[in-house]
């Protein structure tokens, strides 16, 4: 607690800059120790008159995720998509016991995403711009696992979108820009700026290459935390497939 200031006239000293705006400052509790002091904030703002303006204050947590936290094939010829299923529940269930649903509940309010991501080693998959109806009847309707996802008081899904993780490689932090350019006059002049973007453009794409640099088709659904191993597990390997694009790593970075 040593970075904690010793009192609340210094607090106001530490989070203001010399302008006097305050600042973004955060401090480190003790994971046992959450629930008890947001617990004695809450009380404080409902207590104190001072603080009549943070009455029935509360609190919005977010625990970031971790893509890739498991993985499963799909092309196990022992397995089919349901057993495949079963599986991947199992797998995202034992993950989800990080949680404590006892803890500073409500969990009811509580929300996650669950993603479901496409690879295949070497190669860029995006989704197919003619299969988007496909892709939201499979995970509204044509699932029977997520044929209750439109039902009100069961899923409640937040949100479904499907999209592909590949990140523009022209862009760079370098030369005050966020992203590689030229100008209309450099190309028609054949100046050495646009060779030299041209080139580093192709430089970042063969390195892409040689580093295997992954681009996936990622479907994704957010849904209440305690729906969370049940949204995504099943699907159907061949709707798949029609609704993906596949090509060669080489051909695409």
């Amino acid at each position: 607690m040593a970075e904690w200031p010793s009192n609340h006239q210094i607090a106001l000293q530490v989070i203001r800059n010399q302008q006097g705006r305050i600042l973004p400052r955060s401090n480190l509790i003790a994971s046992s120790d959450v629930h008890s002091f947001g617990q004695a904030i809450l009380e404080a703002c409902n207590n104190n008159p001072n603080l009549s303006w943070a009455k029935d204050a509360f609190f919005i947590h977010q625990i970031k995720g971790v893509k890739a936290a498991f993985s499963s094939d799909v092309d196990d010829v022992d397995l089919n998509d349901i057993e495949e299923g079963w599986n991947r529940t199992a797998l995202l269930e034992n993950f989800l016991e990080f949680f404590d649903y006892d803890f500073a509940a409500p969990f009811d309010q509580a929300f996650i995403d669950v993603g479901l991501e496409f690879s295949i080693k070497d190669h860029v998959l995006h989704w197919d711009k003619n299969a988007h109806k496909d892709i939201v009847d499979f995970v509204i309707e044509n699932s029977p696992a997520a044929s209750k996802l439109t039902k009100p008081n069961v899923w409640d899904a937040t949100y479904i979108q499907a999209y592909c993780t590949d990140k523009h490689l022209s862009t760079s932090a370098d030369q005050d820009s966020v992203a590689k350019h030229v100008q209309v006059s450099d190309i028609l002049l054949d100046s050495p700026v646009y060779k030299k973007t041209i080139g580093d453009i192709l430089d970042q794409c063969s390195s892409a290459v040689h580093n295997k640099l992954s681009a996936n088709a990622r479907l994704e659904v957010r849904v209440p935390l305690k729906h969370g191993p049940e949204v995504l597990p099943y699907m159907n390997t061949a709707v798949m497939q029609s609704c993906l694009l596949v090509y060669k790593s080489s051909t695409w970075w």
